[in-house]
């Protein structure tokens, strides 16, 4: 990675699929003189710690209880109609303005996601 943004000076960001590789990224480009901007998909505490001291990039985080509820329930509705179902959910945004916690797990958006999955299937 330092080697491709050491070779184009025009590349200005660095987007991960996942945060595992980016880890140690950010000291590697310091070192090597490179200022790119870091983001992307599934952060890990590190990457979150790193974007918040470096004071730029984002990162779009996918909160596995969210998940395990859409999933649930794509998969149900599918059976019920014998059809393909399309899910969307909201996902969390992190950047340096807003992320308040480096914790290795991803809140839930939003947080009674379970509560309101099972008000809509009528079940307790």
């Amino acid at each position: 990675m330092v080697s491709k943004l050491q070779s184009d000076p025009d590349i200005d960001f660095a987007y991960f699929t996942f945060g595992d590789l980016a880890v140690g990224l950010g000291p590697a480009l310091t070192q090597a003189g490179i200022d790119v901007t870091i983001g992307g998909s599934v952060p890990n505490a590190q990457n979150l710690e790193v974007m918040e001291q470096a004071g730029s990039g984002f990162w779009v985080a996918i909160p596995t209880e969210t998940n395990a509820w859409v999933i649930l329930d794509t998969a149900a509705r599918a059976l019920d109609t014998g059809q393909p179902v399309e899910s969307y959910y909201p996902i969390p945004v992190f950047t340096p303005d807003n992320v308040t916690t480096t914790t290795d797990e991803v809140p839930a958006y939003p947080t009674d996601i379970g509560d309101q999955f099972r008000e809509l299937w009528q079940v307790n």
